[in-house]
């Protein structure tokens, strides 16, 4: 059996320089175009419009060369740290699920670039049943290398609150295939690769409010809501925890937030939820106040919502919210 010298050394509980290796490697990258389009990315993530991230979106211009030169020297940096210490640690965020690999740059919440690798051997994405996320975002997204097939998949419809109409367009994706969209309104489906692709995305939040819907592929169906504010999810949370928890107490401090509508939508109806589960009389007040007044964005979901609770519950109406 042969040890190799930095296994050796691991195992005598000797400290490798494994962070410093990999920075060393990468260093020559960073100070090239790589640290143009990285600067330019700290700037959309402060606020910049994508005009005024030149180098960053010149990644993503028609026949992908600049996007497929940023990759291919980033990767002949990351080998050449390997090379040179193989148990180094890589300084970028990077996640691996079966089937895809990512590596990216910025942070949750705001611009990220990320390199994503599809292996079609474990790749799921037409799986019966498929359900996928429409949300405030901004993808711009090139084919660095192999080949694939898709579904630009669009809403054209809303079919009222709980469903949509969806139209499809099939995709060849090759190298130096762009795509550009409105996440709100469109995502792309991944199907079939030959062998592995790899792909360059700009992922950009679209500035204010915003709802994630989670949609059935195959029925147009909405399966769920959640905020794009990673914040507001957050909050979201901590509401269902009080509730989940049975804190009574809350209840008026729930109520209040269900009436300021100056707070986001979502994060009021959550409050309004709960607050119905651990104060039924508070909660419906609330409910009655919200579905009253014509100017709140609400009032429409909550005069439904207290149609169909005085329908199963006609006590509510007499006890809480006399006419």
């Amino acid at each position: 059996m042969q040890l190799h010298d930095q296994i050796a050394a691991l195992v005598r509980g000797e400290p490798l320089p494994r962070g410093e290796a990999m920075a060393d490697a990468l260093a020559p990258w960073r100070a090239g175009r790589a640290g143009r389009v990285l600067a330019d990315l700290d700037r959309m993530n402060a606020g910049a419009e994508a005009a005024d991230c030149p180098d960053l979106m010149a990644l993503f211009a028609p026949g992908g060369e600049t996007g497929r030169g940023f990759v291919v020297d980033l990767i002949s940096a990351i080998a050449g740290g390997f090379a040179a210490q193989p148990l180094s640690r890589l300084p970028l965020g990077n996640t691996a699920t079966p089937g895809l690999g990512v590596l990216f740059f910025g942070r949750i919440g705001g611009a990220v670039l990320a390199i994503s690798v599809f292996d079609g051997a474990h790749w799921r994405g037409d799986a019966p049943g498929h359900i996928t996320a429409f949300q405030p975002t901004t993808i711009d997204e090139v084919v660095i290398a192999g080949t694939g097939c898709g579904t630009l998949v669009s809403i054209v419809g809303e079919d009222g609150p709980g469903a949509v109409t969806l139209a499809r367009r099939a995709v060849t994706l090759t190298p130096g295939t762009v795509i550009t969209r409105d996440n709100r309104r469109e995502e792309l489906v991944l199907h079939r690769f030959a062998g592995q692709m790899v792909t360059l995305r700009l992922q950009r939040t679209s500035p204010g409010d915003g709802l994630v819907r989670d949609i059935d592929l195959d029925t147009g169906r909405v399966v769920h809501l959640s905020s794009a504010d990673p914040g507001e999810s957050r909050r979201q949370l901590m509401i269902a925890l009080l509730g989940h928890m049975g804190r009574t107490t809350s209840a008026p401090v729930l109520a209040g937030l269900a009436g300021r509508v100056s707070a986001s939508p979502g994060l009021r109806w959550q409050a309004l939820r709960e607050c119905l589960g651990l104060d039924t009389a508070a909660g419906f007040a609330a409910l009655c106040a919200m579905a009253g007044d014509a100017a709140d964005p609400l009032a429409g979901a909550a005069g439904a919502l207290r149609a169909q609770l005085v329908e199963a519950h006609p006590v509510l109406e007499a006890i809480v919210c006399p006419a």
